[in-house]
């Protein structure tokens, strides 16, 4: 099954995503979450950790080890790698412009959606 991804604007809002699909038995290895970690403070806090500390405090299990801060062209290529299509990548890109964290699900079952 192709990728799925989906905007959130806050780190709340990604945390609670991320535990109904835990709760929905998700395989936790295919569990990413991306951001920009230059505009992330508006979202965390001034440290571009914080979302990472959060999370775990937050007890995500393993996939706090699945985020991924980083330059607007490290996170298009990780997008691309991870199967997404290059329009796709365009929109996502200006998602983590203007502030927005992604949470991406590889290979997911088809019971599992945002």
């Amino acid at each position: 099954m192709d990728p799925l991804c989906k905007v959130y604007e806050n780190q709340d809002d990604v945390v609670i995503a991320v535990r109904t699909l835990q709760k929905k038995g998700l395989d936790e290895d295919n569990l990413y979450i991306l951001y920009l970690d230059d505009d992330i403070s508006e979202h965390a806090s001034e440290n571009p950790e914080a979302i990472a500390v959060g999370m775990n405090e937050q007890k995500l299990g393993t996939a706090v080890d699945r985020i991924f801060p980083g330059t607007l062209t490290g996170l298009k290529n990780k997008l691309i790698n991870i199967g997404f299509d290059e329009a796709s990548v365009t929109v996502f890109s200006e998602a983590l412009q203007d502030g927005s964290t992604l949470l991406v699900l590889v290979d997911p079952p088809e019971q599992i959606t945002f």
